[in-house]
């Protein structure tokens, strides 16, 4: 599987890495090339430095509102590209829209939701809000959800082929909703709601 790096020490440099699609894969609509693969090495990077990366592995466009200026740290491995600019995007306060010729980053206006959840009525309105800090280190993702079980407040059921991934990734003040959706993804699964009173959900290898 190809994967697609944004490196920290081109970042640093002034510029960003990243490996454009071929061309017959620039063609590919906006669902299949958000599956990309992409891993993120960044530190107090430039907003329009990194979505221009992207353009570019996108093969689109980056259009970059000139008020989007919050630094971006974040670090990730091998997770998708929709992911990727998801958890950017909850951390630093933006919208990004994905277009056949564009990459479009704008503020997100006050009030504004974040965009998608993963399982938008079983994570909670409150948990799921909490902003959270992440370090991992090849850590099992059976533990990962273990901690999302006290921060949310109910049982996740995790398949054993899925506990034992081991898992890396960075994120900083990013919404819990987002990074269990990160963790989902760096563990190649999805979660399933069980049932709703009481809480429940399922984690299992996705496809």
């Amino acid at each position: 599987m190809k994967v697609h790096r944004i490196l920290l020490a081109a970042c640093l440099a002034g510029g960003l890495t990243g490996e454009a699609l071929p061309a017959q894969e620039a063609s590919m609509t906006p669902p299949e090339v958000l599956r990309k693969p992409v891993s993120l090495d960044l530190v107090d990077a430039a907003p329009a430095d990194v979505f221009a990366s992207f353009g570019e592995i996108l093969g689109r466009e980056a259009a970059v509102d000139p008020a989007v200026t919050t630094p971006v740290t974040i670090r990730l491995q091998k997770v998708t590209v929709g992911t990727a600019l998801r958890a950017i995007c909850e951390s630093i306060g933006c919208l990004w829209r994905l277009e056949r010729e564009r990459l479009t980053v704008q503020p997100r206006p006050p009030g504004e939701p974040a965009g998608a959840r993963v399982v938008p009525l079983a994570l909670g309105e409150d948990a799921a809000a909490q902003l959270m800090s992440m370090s991992l280190r090849g850590t099992r993702a059976g533990d990962v959800f273990g901690s999302f079980e006290r921060i949310f407040g109910f049982a996740i059921e995790v398949a054993p082929e899925v506990a034992e991934t081991r898992i890396s990734a960075e994120l900083q003040d990013v919404p819990a909703r987002e990074v269990f959706e990160v963790v989902l993804d760096l563990a190649g699964a999805e979660a399933v709601e069980l049932s709703a009173e009481p809480r429940r959900l399922a984690v299992r290898k996705r496809g």
